[in-house]
């Protein structure tokens, strides 16, 4: 979903299987095959130093917000 909404996955998995605990087939047995995860989106010049750099930072936390959702969860 975050790359379908223009945001890049700055990682590459660092394990063939979906570790211990975790079942094969969990919905996010993609996501859970990395060992740490970035999330980033290419931002215009203009954009970072126009006045509208806080309100595409807002939308961009807003964007992320369910992966740090259940990467909470994970660690919780």
């Amino acid at each position: 979903d975050l790359e379908r909404q223009g945001l890049g996955v700055m990682e590459e998995p660092a394990y063939k299987r979906v570790p211990q605990g975790f079942a094969k087939d969990h919905a996010r047995a993609d996501l859970l095959r990395y060992g740490g995860l970035g999330v980033a989106v290419d931002l215009p010049a203009a954009v970072l130093g126009g006045p509208g750099l806080v309100g595409v930072c807002a939308d961009f936390a807003a964007k992320v917000r369910p992966l740090v959702d259940w990467l909470c969860t994970l660690n919780g």
